[in-house]
């Protein structure tokens, strides 16, 4: 578990991209969400949300250093949104020590779009307040209604 841990918090380049993305779903069978999937920053990390078409992000590393192992990465999220930088960042620092990554991009549920976290993030100023250290901002994605 502490070997874990220590690789999670090694440095590793965040601009991270896949050699090849694997849609999980046949063509044309992907029923979309009524917002389209978009990026967000949360407490300084790339979120991703609103995926309708789930993929597999394959991170292999170079043939050199490629042992034979795999892994599949299911970013965190809660089904809301997806820890995609953290993931990639970690795919990229096990494809460095030989192991091929599977960063699955899989299906979230909608998220609510109030405009609160965007005030938030455009004029901190006006209210004081680092949107950075505002959880208000950050838990209104979590909510959902059966609508």
């Amino acid at each position: 578990m502490i070997r874990i841990l220590a690789l999670c918090a090694l440095p590793v380049p965040m601009a991270a991209m896949a050699d090849t993305v694997i849609s999980l779903y046949p063509a044309g069978t992907v029923v979309p969400l009524p917002r389209p999937e978009s990026q967000d920053l949360v407490e300084g990390q790339i979120f991703v949300f609103n995926i309708s078409a789930p993929t597999l992000e394959v991170i292999r590393p170079t043939k050199e250093a490629a042992n034979g192992t795999a892994v599949i990465i299911a970013p965190g999220g809660g089904f809301v949104g997806l820890a995609y930088e953290q993931s990639m960042a970690v795919a990229r620092r096990l494809a460095d020590l030989g192991v091929t990554a599977f960063v699955l991009k899989y299906r979230t549920i909608e998220s609510p779009d109030d405009g609160t976290a965007a005030f938030m993030r455009r004029q901190p100023s006006h209210v004081s307040v680092d949107p950075d250290q505002h959880r208000a901002a950050h838990a209104q994605r979590c909510s959902w209604t059966n609508s």
